[in-house]
């Protein structure tokens, strides 16, 4: 009997952020004008500050938005797919990203990278999957026509969730974590006799977001 299973580890290759400007708090990031043709000669500054540990669970903690110290996600370190049918791919529906920050976040799927396996010149299609958040991608595809062996850059956003309040822009009871799963297609009679593995890895690239729900580059924009 040929051996069907197909591998693929998924994990966290880094924090990205968007820098330091933004909006860590309700005002920060806005701009105040003082015009002296109003009679205007001064102005105040709110200043906060933060002395000692950082915690990033805490949606108070004055850190700017954008910076790398918001992210705080947990999310599988190995996955699995396969094929019981011998044409579509399935897995688990379980695997499951979760923001425990204070701040939103956004999730991109950065590369794809298929090292080997007997089972690739039988992959011909693998999608990723999820199923709750906002904006993004529900399905982000990972490889479109017959698998190779090389990195695939996706570069998409799959998905932005909220705090671990649930707070998102004007939502206080939004999604702040996602299911997912693998799709897709393959083809039997490109299967070897046994051991059809396709070893790879799954990278994903995580941005803090403002609490409004945008990057700092999407607050400057609008």
């Amino acid at each position: 009997m040929l051996n069907k299973k197909m591998v693929t580890s998924a994990i966290l290759l880094g924090m990205v952020g968007t820098g330091f400007a933004g909006q860590a708090f309700a005002a920060e990031g806005d701009m105040q004008t003082v015009d002296g043709s109003k009679g205007e000669n001064s102005a105040d500054v709110i200043t906060r500050g933060n002395l000692g540990k950082i915690d990033n669970t805490d949606p108070n903690t004055p850190l700017p938005d954008g910076d790398d110290r918001w992210i705080n996600v947990t999310l599988p370190t190995e996955v699995i797919f396969e094929s019981e049918d011998e044409a579509t791919i399935t897995s688990p529906k379980n695997y499951q990203i979760i923001n425990k920050s204070g701040r939103p976040v956004k999730v991109d799927v950065d590369t794809y990278e298929i090292s080997g396996g007997k089972g690739v010149p039988a992959l011909t299609q693998l999608n990723l999957k999820r199923t709750t958040g906002y904006e993004g991608n529900e399905i982000v595809p990972l490889v479109a026509t017959k698998a190779e062996v090389q990195k695939y850059t996706i570069n998409q956003e799959l998905v932005r969730l909220a705090n671990n309040e649930g707070k998102f822009a004007d939502k206080t009871d939004a999604d702040r974590a996602t299911n997912f799963e693998f799709t897709g297609t393959m083809d039997k009679d490109a299967l070897s006799e046994k051991q059809n593995y396709v070893e790879s890895k799954l990278s994903f690239k995580f941005t803090a977001l403002r609490m409004d729900g945008k990057t700092v580059e999407e607050a400057k924009t609008n």
